[in-house]
């Protein structure tokens, strides 16, 4: 059983690039120094300005990764590798190939998971080590991507397992996302799920699938989501029901037991954020809401993962386009920016947030 998706594959190729074609200049919040995007500029003068040195290939890291960004080239064949920034000031590239979207790093830094198009195999990296296993699961003819519908690689929150879900596209434009495949990383076994819908996450218990009940009387809208979680050995341990209104992007924490979304309220003068609602799975009652304490103009663009039980990772808009990453204690309210600097992208081709990937986050 496979999910079908439209896809105006042509058409909105085309579309997109002039969409992503926007400027973006990113910059920390006022209170502290968070991400720094700065949109490049051409420099006229007498001489070639010289780009950066490109940071060495490195296959071993001794330090854990806190996050992965894809680089600024002009030239895809000759850039096919992600940047690793570790603890230590250690960074390196690695090898990647397909899209920056179809790569995962694991929780606490040490592994990465990608599609490598020399094979169309998904593979996983032991950033300790240096040693890259094949998976065996293979992806036919390249994926569309993450931009246009496919499942990036997503490790457990051990890291012991990684969901890997194919994709492919139909001569009808419609993307298929194939059953999905729990991989163990240490044994190299793959167990295939039912496809019961598209991935939701990760859990203490296993992975958590979604799917969505349309609504007959507000077209376009669902009037229910509706969970399963399986084990990682493929067992399926319960089901649940959360209302409609939640965000489709929505992650469970940890536990299992809250689901968080943006809370967002219509009014004449526009969208009115009012923070994040975090709702109870058991019941799929509302149980409260937290408000960042974000500076003047900015509001939540995006929830990215849950750290813990207490904690969210999110990303930040400002009133002039600027971008931070940023960790939420949904206990007290107050954020805190993730460290990430450099040459993360080039920003003109590709939104921020498509570019780095978090490994690990709190120290």
């Amino acid at each position: 059983m496979t999910r079908r998706r439209r896809l105006p594959w042509r058409a909105g190729a085309a579309a997109l690039t002039v969409v992503l074609a926007a400027a973006w200049v990113a910059a920390p919040l006022p209170a502290e120094p968070g991400v720094r995007f700065v949109r490049s500029q051409p420099v006229t003068t007498s001489k070639t300005a010289e780009k950066p040195a490109k940071p060495a290939k490195r296959t071993k890291y001794a330090s854990p990764i806190r996050y992965a960004y894809a680089p600024s080239c002009d030239d895809p064949g000759a850039c096919a590798h992600m940047i690793l920034v570790g603890d230590g000031a250690e960074r390196g590239r690695l090898p990647y190939s397909f899209d920056e979207t179809m790569f995962a790093l694991s929780r606490d830094g040490r592994r990465a998971a990608f599609l490598r198009d020399s094979d169309n195999t998904y593979v996983v990296a032991d950033l300790r080590t240096g040693v890259v296993e094949r998976l065996p699961v293979r992806q036919p003819r390249g994926t569309v991507t993450a931009l246009f519908g496919a499942q990036p690689p997503l490790f457990s929150l051990d890291g012991r397992h990684v969901l890997v879900q194919p994709d492919r596209l139909t001569k009808d434009t419609d993307v298929v996302l194939e059953t999905p495949v729990i991989v163990d990383v240490a044994r190299g076994t793959a167990i295939r799920l039912p496809d019961r819908g598209q991935v939701a996450g990760w859990t203490s218990e296993g992975l958590v699938m979604k799917s969505g009940e349309p609504s007959r009387r507000s077209p376009g809208h669902l009037r229910s989501v509706r969970f399963a979680v399986y084990s990682p050995k493929g067992d399926l341990l319960r089901r649940y029901t959360m209302p409609g209104n939640v965000e489709w992007t929505i992650e469970p924490s940890p536990s299992g037991r809250l689901i968080a979304s943006r809370h967002r309220e219509l009014t004449p003068g526009g969208v009115l954020q009012q923070g994040v609602a975090l709702f109870d799975t058991e019941t799929g009652e509302h149980v409260r809401t937290v408000t960042p304490r974000l500076a003047t103009g900015w509001w939540l663009a995006s929830l990215l993962r849950w750290e813990d039980e207490d904690t969210l990772t999110v990303r930040a808009d400002g009133p002039l386009g600027e971008t931070s990453y940023l960790v939420l204690d949904l206990r007290t309210a107050a954020i805190r920016p993730i460290d990430v600097t450099g040459e993360v992208a080039d920003l003109m081709l590709r939104p921020a947030e498509l570019s780095v990937v978090l490994g690990r986050v709190r120290q």
